[in-house]
């Protein structure tokens, strides 16, 4: 474990582009030094946040993403994991988790990291957390584990051989877990019983997010945006702007929404989910490939994107 936060390397660029119908909006865009891949990302109101990734990548921003800095990576001659997700519930306690089973939480924003134990050795692909204390976290084999002790120990509450990609709670007891091959199940008891919903798809499903117990939003391969006003018993494809795998979903207010996907797909709406709008990628470099969008998160007002090669903007 790292004792001090050592800088890196991130320069951010302002980049000003349209918004149809919504006037100009500003793009905060840049790539960390590392090039590593980033897969999750979480914020703490508007100016602090945390990036995880590949070989125990975990960055820190004070500045609402101006600069970043490193609080953790793999040490040389080391087997260093894959961070798949992060999860703050304030400015001090946060969750990470990836590879192998391994999470890690922090009670000093970061500054230092220990790992907890785990009841599995499947990666830990997504975290949920309340409050300090109740947590959940999903990913291999379709395991779902629940804490309510901080992650000081956690119980299987489900598990099957469909990975498991995501995992969004609306309050205590509505929850909602989207996987592989179509895999969404539901629990409105705190995770006591996980049910199958039936959805009119053979796809995965990347993520998934709830407004409240009703209004929810899925992404999947091939542009798919499905919607429900039901708390999930039944799904409505939505009209989609893209073709591009869709990675990640969150809401910046019940108004604002964003998801990120794979070749630079951004896709936005600003009625609340009825409609979506394909959003310019900001490319100042001219790169003919566009980097993949892997996790996405609100920070204040604004929603922060990552993904590949350290990618990681911000509007």
């Amino acid at each position: 474990m790292r004792s001090a936060i050592r800088a890196c390397a991130v320069v951010l660029a302002l980049l000003t582009w349209g918004c149809g119908g919504g006037g100009a909006d500003t793009w905060q865009s840049g790539v960390t030094s590392s090039q590593r891949h980033l897969s999750g990302v979480a914020f703490h109101g508007e100016r602090l946040g945390w990036v995880v990734g590949d070989e125990d990548t975990i960055l820190h921003t004070a500045d609402g993403g101006k600069t970043w800095q490193t609080q953790r990576e793999g040490e040389p001659g080391s087997s260093p994991r894959i961070l798949n997700c992060v999860a703050f519930v304030d400015d001090s306690i946060g969750w990470a988790g990836g590879s192998l089973g391994v999470l890690y939480v922090t009670s000093d924003g970061g500054q230092t990291w220990r790992p907890q134990d785990t009841p599995v050795a499947e990666g830990i692909l997504d975290l949920h957390f309340l409050n300090r204390s109740e947590g959940w976290a999903v990913g291999g084999r379709g395991v779902i584990l629940h804490t309510t002790n901080g992650g000081g120990s956690w119980d299987v509450q489900h598990s099957n051989d469909e990975h498991l990609w995501s995992v969004h709670f609306a309050d205590e007891e509505h929850g909602w877990a989207g996987g592989d091959n179509a895999r969404l199940l539901i629990t409105n008891d705190a995770g006591a019983r996980w049910s199958p919903v039936e959805l009119p798809i053979e796809s995965s499903v990347y993520d998934v997010h709830f407004l409240d117990t009703r209004r929810g939003w899925l992404v999947s391969m091939d542009g798919l945006i499905m919607r429900t006003t039901n708390g999930g018993s039944t799904w409505t494809a939505q009209e989609s702007p893209t073709r591009q795998t869709l990675r990640a979903i969150d809401f910046v207010d019940a108004t604002n929404g964003w998801i990120g996907g794979e070749a630079g797909a951004v896709v936005r709406t600003t009625d609340g989910g009825a409609t979506w709008q394909s959003v310019e990628y900001p490319n100042p470099s001219g790169m003919l490939n566009l980097p993949h969008l892997l996790g996405a998160a609100r920070a204040g007002s604004r929603i922060c994107l990552v993904g590949e090669n350290g990618t990681v903007v911000m509007r």
